[in-house]
């Protein structure tokens, strides 16, 4: 960015605080640095020529992304995207972890991404060990994994066969990588729904969308992955994405990271034409099912903070004639924040510690979030707790409302 133009962004902020009232790391460690404030004062000095050290390293990567102070603030300081903007020039200065080279190399990559994700599938049994839950495994402290709880991967998620009841207009659905390779019965609850609405679905390909590059600093990384599914998302009439993270960096980054480009327009128009699938759903007539069980739900940061989307998933699992008894604080981020719980694990934990409080206070069998970064970890704080709820994506209890039955079975 240019030093004028982050300046002007700089000081934009008036230091009146309220970004303490919804930051999920200042709630947890009370430290003005873990504050929008706190870290736009020490971009400030950056900015003014002082040499990046621990305390500033720290407080870049301890900020979740989550987008609430972006929200909140009555300045309109985007302090996300000051964020990665940092991120960014300290690995043009320092350059990325070996870890994160590697890994990104592979998810600009489907093919190897693909391959990794079979070859993770296959070796997990040797370096994980189940859980309390079932279909987790605890990792035995590799991968920097600790010891938490994760998925046990499957195959990676493929169009189901199948066509589209009374076609009424074809979608294309982008799924995620975690979606593609952790929850691949979330994309087919998705075409099942997709399908029994009318709607025929084409999986047009692509890989990562690109945020978790972006995210860790690496730019042109992102821009790959932003170009690569621009391309690949060309002439479809409308994108829906189980994910909100996605939905959010196709609709919004993508024009952003892609400015000047020749790609720039075609990336404005996937923008308009990308829906999460929730709200894509909350626009239709759906076919009715109905589905017993109390519920509460968890707003995923990048749909409530990001996209403002709150009502459209609520408005779903009631059709359905569940029970929702809503958390004290719903829009309280989990704590995930992509690599943050990789990097910041015992704070991820103590974030999403008062998420636990919250669910259990609902007596709510079922946990709802659209989040499949989310959903992976409430599961291993369920898992540590020993909790005995389910996380589901709304989309799959949608598709067990057309069974009918109770969602606890």
């Amino acid at each position: 960015m240019d030093p004028r133009a982050l300046e002007e962004l700089l000081i934009k902020c008036m230091r009146c605080g309220d970004c303490q009232a919804v930051c999920p790391t200042y709630q947890a460690t009370r430290d003005e640095v873990a504050v929008a404030r706190g870290r736009i004062r020490l971009l400030r000095a950056e900015a003014g020529g002082m040499e990046p050290g621990p305390k500033f390293r720290e407080a870049l990567s301890t900020c979740l992304l989550c987008r609430a102070c972006t929200s909140r603030c009555p300045s309109g300081v985007e302090v996300d995207s000051l964020v990665m903007d940092a991120r960014q020039r300290l690995a043009e200065r320092d350059g990325l972890p070996l870890a994160y080279r590697l890994a990104f190399r592979i998810l600009e990559r489907p093919s190897l991404t693909r391959l990794a994700f079979r070859m993770g599938a296959l070796l997990q049994g040797a370096v994980l060990s189940p859980a309390w839950k079932d279909g987790h495994m605890t990792s035995r402290r590799v991968m920097g994994l600790r010891s938490r709880a994760v998925p046990r991967l499957q195959a990676p998620f493929a169009l189901p066969p199948g066509k589209a009841q009374d076609n009424r207009g074809e979608v294309a659905l982008f799924p995620g990588c975690l979606t593609n390779y952790v929850y691949p019965q979330v994309g087919r609850a998705a075409v099942e729904v997709l399908r029994k609405n009318g709607r025929e679905v084409v999986l047009p390909g692509g890989g990562c969308c690109g945020m978790p590059m972006l995210a860790a600093g690496d730019r042109a990384g992102a821009i790959r992955a932003a170009e690569t599914n621009v391309e690949r998302l060309r002439g479809v009439e409308t994108v829906v994405t189980p994910c909100p993270t996605c939905a959010l960096t196709l609709r919004e980054r993508y024009p952003e990271l892609l400015e000047g480009r020749d790609s720039h327009d075609a990336a404005l128009e996937l923008g308009k034409k990308t829906q999460e699938i929730c709200t894509y759903l909350g626009k239709m007539n759906l076919l009715g099912g109905e589905l017993r069980g109390r519920i509460t739900y968890h707003d995923p940061c990048h749909l409530n903070w990001g996209l403002g989307v709150r009502e459209e998933p609520r408005m779903l699992l009631r059709s359905l004639g569940l029970e929702l008894g809503e958390m004290a604080r719903p829009e309280a981020c989990c704590g995930f924040g992509g690599t943050f719980s990789l990097k910041n694990y015992d704070l991820a934990v103590r974030i999403n510690d008062k998420k636990l409080e919250d669910i259990a206070g609902t007596g709510a069998e079922i946990v709802a979030t659209p989040c499949p970064g989310c959903r992976m970890h409430i599961e291993d704080g369920l898992n540590r707790r020993r909790m005995a709820q389910r996380v589901l994506h709304p989309v799959e209890l949608v598709a067990m409302g057309y069974g009918g039955g109770d969602a606890q079975g």
